[in-house]
């Protein structure tokens, strides 16, 4: 279907892309999707595992804009998690910081999001 495909193609740009402008793009299709689709679809479980595979992107803008689109998408509540804990995690990072200071904060929001199996599919 056509959700399954633009997935497909969102997450082999957002592995392969270097360019921040277009991995800036990939975040505001993959939110829009998320959006259109049903919060409990397994399309949707990936995009979100895209999502935080990209909060741990070498590039900090990346990061930065990936968490604020995330907490905007919670803020909508969209999505079918408990958010009080999400919202703190994602706005007490320093996402434009070193590795040190972040390391980890994506697993964790993949945890969060009950999606850790789809976030450890997409970084093996």
């Amino acid at each position: 279907d056509f959700a399954t495909r633009c997935q497909i193609c969102l997450d082999r740009e957002a592995s392969l892309s270097q360019n921040v402008f277009l991995l800036f793009a990939i975040v505001d299709v993959t939110t829009a999707l998320l959006m259109a689709l049903d919060k409990d679809a397994a399309v949707s479980r990936r995009l979100l595992a895209i999502l935080c595979t990209l909060l741990q992107h070498r590039f900090p803008r990346v990061r930065s804009y990936t968490a604020h689109q995330l907490y905007l998408l919670l803020l909508e509540g969209r999505l079918d998690v408990s958010t009080d804990t999400l919202f703190d995690t994602i706005l007490k990072t320093s996402w434009l910081s070193e590795m040190n200071e972040w390391q980890g904060v994506p697993a964790l929001v993949a945890e969060g999001l009950n999606i850790v199996q789809e976030f450890k599919s997409l970084n093996n």
